[in-house]
């Protein structure tokens, strides 16, 4: 072969060689960038996902830091907290779980600041909000004192209302007192205080039997006190007015629905047994008559307008002896000269 061409051929072998072995080291290359692309990627989303917990954890933190301090920023706090754990998942159910425990709390503190700043038309919707997430996440406490503050809350609202003689809105509030406590009587007591303003005494007698149902299922005596007497006030004013205006037919029932409410009520049994007298039912105002005895004790001045119905209703009986007999015991302070005058002139006890 010439020695030229010989020459020529070494050199472009040499060059092809050169060039593969160039290639194979740039893809070398390449692979290995290639390779630690995803190891950078990774490191940063692991970096990224430390840096949410740790934001978490500090939301946490600031939350319940300030819980009784200042519950509106812990409350956002706690929200932030929710927030990031949802982004971050899995890794985040620990702190996810102690903010959900928190939460309810915190609304529940929102609420009592309201109440000490006196603003207690805010403070409703705390403790209905303290109250919701208490059953979401399931805190006993907080719900069972949500329940017991909110119809507190209503009732005052309404009495607020009652005040100003804005009827209407009252009642709407005290409705919603008893859906969150339908034995909670003082709201009844209320109700009926708005009915009586409103001369609506249907409504009134019914709310208070509700409330006597109430008060008895809550053990709240004194309610039940506050209640029993309003009703049976309300409805012997009413019975003896008409007793007065000589419609002995009308007074007769209202005093029967005083006595309902307050069974031992002396002066109802006084009015009702005089109602039937008029009514001529004397046998039930001869029982009256003898229950208001017992319950007056031995006092004769008192027991005088007792036996003055007795000797009343014996004589409608025409049973003389027994109405003579009863009129002499009723000789004494504002009832002595009827008396008298039935023992000499009326039935004539001397003949």
């Amino acid at each position: 072969m010439n020695l030229y061409i010989f020459t020529r051929l070494k050199l472009f072998l040499s060059f092809k060689l050169l060039k593969l072995k160039t290639l194979r080291t740039m893809k070398r290359k390449v692979l290995v960038k290639f390779l630690l692309v995803p190891v950078f990627i990774f490191g940063l989303a692991g970096f990224s996902q430390a840096q949410d917990l740790n934001e978490a954890a500090e939301a946490f933190n600031t939350a319940s830091q300030m819980s009784k301090t200042d519950p509106v920023a812990a409350i956002a706090s706690a929200n932030e907290c929710l927030r990031l754990c949802g982004e971050i998942g899995g890794d985040a159910d620990d702190i996810k779980e102690k903010a959900e425990k928190l939460l309810p709390g915190l609304h529940l503190n929102s609420g009592n600041a309201l109440i000490k700043a006196k603003k207690i038309s805010q403070a409703v919707p705390a403790f209905q909000e303290a109250l919701k997430l208490a059953e979401k996440y399931n805190n006993e406490e907080v719900m069972v004192k949500s329940k017991s503050m909110l119809p507190k809350l209503y009732n005052s609202i309404a009495t607020s209302y009652y005040k100003k003689e804005q009827y209407d809105k009252a009642l709407e509030n005290l409705s919603q007192a008893n859906v969150y406590d339908p034995d909670y009587a003082k709201a009844y007591y209320t109700m009926g205080l708005v009915y009586k303003k409103m001369d609506d005494a249907a409504n009134f007698e019914t709310t208070m039997e509700k409330g006597i149902v109430a008060a008895t299922n809550s053990k709240d005596n004194k309610v039940l006190g506050q209640i029993t007497k309003a009703a049976s006030t309300y409805f012997l004013a009413n019975g003896t007015q008409a007793l007065a205006d000589a419609k002995a037919a009308e007074a007769a029932p209202l005093l029967e629905k005083a006595l309902k409410f307050d069974g031992e009520g002396i002066d109802t049994y006084f009015y009702l047994a005089s109602a039937y007298v008029e009514l001529k039912k004397f046998d039930e105002a001869i029982e009256l008559a003898n229950k208001a005895l017992e319950l007056e004790g031995a006092d004769d001045e008192k027991n005088a307008r007792h036996y003055y119905n007795l000797g009343m209703s014996y004589k409608g009986k025409n049973d003389k002896t027994a109405a003579c007999e009863a009129f002499n015991k009723a000789l004494f302070g504002p009832f002595k000269e009827n008396a008298k005058y039935e023992i000499e002139h009326g039935i004539k006890c001397g003949e």
